[in-house]
Protein backbone atom coordinates (compact mmCIF):
# COMPACT_ATOMS: atom_id res chain seq x y z
CA UNK A 1 0.00 0.00 0.00
CA UNK A 2 1.37 3.45 -1.09
CA UNK A 3 2.11 5.57 1.78
CA UNK A 4 -0.70 8.16 0.33
CA UNK A 5 -3.12 6.02 0.23
CA UNK A 6 -2.47 4.59 3.64
CA UNK A 7 -2.70 7.84 5.33
CA UNK A 8 -5.78 8.44 3.42
CA UNK A 9 -7.88 5.32 4.51
CA UNK A 10 -6.31 5.50 8.31
CA UNK A 11 -7.49 8.91 8.80
CA UNK A 12 -10.52 8.56 7.54
CA UNK A 13 -11.59 5.95 10.35
CA UNK A 14 -13.73 8.15 11.95
CA UNK A 15 -16.53 7.84 14.87
CA UNK A 16 -18.58 10.06 16.88
CA UNK A 17 -17.10 11.59 20.40
CA UNK A 18 -19.81 9.61 22.09
CA UNK A 19 -18.48 6.17 20.89
CA UNK A 20 -14.90 7.37 21.75
CA UNK A 21 -15.54 8.09 25.13
CA UNK A 22 -17.39 4.47 25.83
CA UNK A 23 -15.93 3.26 28.55
CA UNK A 24 -16.66 -0.72 27.67
CA UNK A 25 -16.24 -2.29 30.82
CA UNK A 26 -18.94 -0.39 32.53
CA UNK A 27 -20.89 0.54 29.75
CA UNK A 28 -20.87 4.78 30.20
CA UNK A 29 -19.88 6.82 27.72
CA UNK A 30 -18.22 10.03 29.31
CA UNK A 31 -20.24 12.32 26.57
CA UNK A 32 -22.97 12.46 24.25
CA UNK A 33 -21.46 14.60 21.35
CA UNK A 34 -22.13 13.59 17.97
CA UNK A 35 -19.59 15.50 16.41
CA UNK A 36 -17.37 12.77 14.69
CA UNK A 37 -13.54 12.50 15.19
CA UNK A 38 -10.89 10.05 13.74
CA UNK A 39 -10.61 6.84 15.76
CA UNK A 40 -7.29 6.99 16.40
CA UNK A 41 -7.30 3.52 18.64
CA UNK A 42 -8.68 2.16 15.28
CA UNK A 43 -6.17 3.83 13.59
CA UNK A 44 -3.04 2.42 15.59
CA UNK A 45 -4.90 -1.10 14.69
CA UNK A 46 -4.49 -0.77 11.03
CA UNK A 47 -1.31 0.98 11.21
CA UNK A 48 0.38 -1.50 13.46
CA UNK A 49 -0.91 -4.42 11.46
CA UNK A 50 1.00 -2.60 8.31
CA UNK A 51 4.02 -2.94 9.76
CA UNK A 52 4.35 -5.40 12.73
CA UNK A 53 2.15 -8.74 13.27
CA UNK A 54 0.95 -7.40 16.87
CA UNK A 55 0.01 -4.08 18.21
CA UNK A 56 1.12 -5.03 21.53
CA UNK A 57 2.87 -2.40 23.01
CA UNK A 58 1.72 0.22 21.22
CA UNK A 59 -0.12 2.69 22.80
CA UNK A 60 -2.67 5.35 21.43
CA UNK A 61 -5.41 7.88 22.17
CA UNK A 62 -8.84 7.88 21.79
CA UNK A 63 -9.40 10.27 18.75
CA UNK A 64 -8.12 13.10 17.45
CA UNK A 65 -10.00 15.96 16.16
CA UNK A 66 -9.67 19.48 14.46
CA UNK A 67 -11.41 22.09 15.82
CA UNK A 68 -10.54 26.03 16.71
CA UNK A 69 -8.46 26.63 19.26
CA UNK A 70 -10.74 27.53 22.47
CA UNK A 71 -8.43 31.20 22.82
CA UNK A 72 -8.44 32.09 19.35
CA UNK A 73 -9.79 31.06 15.64
CA UNK A 74 -6.51 29.20 14.86
CA UNK A 75 -6.98 25.33 13.70
CA UNK A 76 -5.53 22.71 16.11
CA UNK A 77 -5.30 19.19 16.64
CA UNK A 78 -6.90 17.54 19.56
CA UNK A 79 -5.47 14.46 20.95
CA UNK A 80 -8.58 13.38 23.33
CA UNK A 81 -7.85 10.34 25.78
CA UNK A 82 -11.30 9.23 27.68
CA UNK A 83 -10.85 7.84 31.02
CA UNK A 84 -13.64 7.17 33.04
CA UNK A 85 -11.48 4.70 35.59
CA UNK A 86 -8.40 5.06 37.25
CA UNK A 87 -5.48 5.72 35.63
CA UNK A 88 -1.50 6.33 35.52
CA UNK A 89 0.28 8.81 34.23
CA UNK A 90 3.24 6.65 32.19
CA UNK A 91 -0.05 5.33 30.45
CA UNK A 92 -1.12 8.59 29.70
CA UNK A 93 2.55 9.77 28.53
CA UNK A 94 3.14 6.36 26.56
CA UNK A 95 -0.18 7.19 24.84
CA UNK A 96 0.54 10.71 23.72
CA UNK A 97 4.13 9.99 22.53
CA UNK A 98 2.65 6.77 20.47
CA UNK A 99 -0.10 8.81 18.94
CA UNK A 100 2.12 11.53 18.03
CA UNK A 101 4.69 9.18 16.35
CA UNK A 102 2.17 7.59 14.29
CA UNK A 103 0.40 10.76 13.72
CA UNK A 104 3.74 12.12 12.37
CA UNK A 105 4.22 9.37 10.17
CA UNK A 106 0.95 9.68 8.54
CA UNK A 107 1.06 13.59 7.91
CA UNK A 108 4.52 13.98 7.87
CA UNK A 109 5.23 16.16 10.43
CA UNK A 110 7.95 16.78 13.01
CA UNK A 111 7.43 17.42 16.94
CA UNK A 112 7.75 21.11 16.14
CA UNK A 113 4.90 21.33 13.86
CA UNK A 114 2.85 19.21 16.81
CA UNK A 115 4.08 22.10 19.83
CA UNK A 116 2.85 24.49 17.41
CA UNK A 117 -0.47 22.80 16.51
CA UNK A 118 -1.56 20.07 18.28
CA UNK A 119 -3.43 20.22 21.89
CA UNK A 120 -3.45 17.08 24.49
CA UNK A 121 -6.41 16.61 26.07
CA UNK A 122 -7.75 14.37 29.02
CA UNK A 123 -10.36 13.84 29.74
CA UNK A 124 -11.32 12.47 32.70
CA UNK A 125 -14.19 10.94 35.20
CA UNK A 126 -14.08 13.46 38.73
CA UNK A 127 -15.77 10.98 40.53
CA UNK A 128 -13.56 8.19 40.48
CA UNK A 129 -9.40 10.23 40.19
CA UNK A 130 -8.60 13.40 41.77
CA UNK A 131 -6.14 15.79 41.16
CA UNK A 132 -3.45 15.93 44.10
CA UNK A 133 -3.95 19.01 45.91
CA UNK A 134 -0.87 20.44 44.12
CA UNK A 135 -2.64 20.54 41.09
CA UNK A 136 -5.22 21.87 42.29
CA UNK A 137 -3.25 24.88 43.42
CA UNK A 138 -1.88 25.17 39.96
CA UNK A 139 -5.26 24.83 38.11
CA UNK A 140 -6.44 27.57 39.89
CA UNK A 141 -4.46 30.41 38.59
CA UNK A 142 -1.01 29.96 40.65
CA UNK A 143 1.26 29.04 37.27
CA UNK A 144 -0.58 31.40 35.54
CA UNK A 145 1.33 34.35 37.19
CA UNK A 146 4.64 32.41 37.75
CA UNK A 147 4.30 32.14 33.50
CA UNK A 148 5.20 28.42 33.87
CA UNK A 149 3.36 26.10 32.03
CA UNK A 150 1.62 23.27 33.85
CA UNK A 151 -0.62 19.93 33.86
CA UNK A 152 -2.72 18.15 36.20
CA UNK A 153 -1.77 14.36 36.70
CA UNK A 154 2.01 14.69 35.86
CA UNK A 155 1.70 15.45 32.47
CA UNK A 156 3.35 18.77 32.03
CA UNK A 157 5.92 17.00 30.09
CA UNK A 158 3.81 16.63 27.52
CA UNK A 159 4.11 20.68 26.56
CA UNK A 160 7.33 19.54 25.39
CA UNK A 161 5.56 17.88 22.73
CA UNK A 162 1.91 20.30 22.31
CA UNK A 163 1.28 23.13 22.28
CA UNK A 164 -1.39 23.06 25.20
CA UNK A 165 -2.11 20.07 27.52
CA UNK A 166 -5.79 20.29 28.99
CA UNK A 167 -7.30 18.35 31.65
CA UNK A 168 -11.31 18.53 31.65
CA UNK A 169 -13.64 16.56 33.48
CA UNK A 170 -16.60 15.33 31.41
CA UNK A 171 -18.77 18.39 32.35
CA UNK A 172 -16.19 20.85 30.86
CA UNK A 173 -15.57 18.64 27.59
CA UNK A 174 -18.91 18.78 26.95
CA UNK A 175 -18.99 23.09 27.69
CA UNK A 176 -15.36 23.48 25.83
CA UNK A 177 -16.99 21.26 22.69
CA UNK A 178 -19.23 23.97 22.37
CA UNK A 179 -16.56 26.50 22.11
CA UNK A 180 -15.11 24.75 19.63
Amino acid sequence: MRKSNKKNELLSLRNTLREESKDTANNVFMTDSKIRAIDFDNVKLCYSKIYIPSEEGIHSVDSILYGKDYSNNDLKEYFIEFKNGDFHTKEILEKAKDSLLIMGDLENRTISYTRKNAVFMLVYNEKVKQPASRDYIHVHGIHDRAHKKYAPFGLTPLFLYFSDVLVKTADEFDFFMRKI
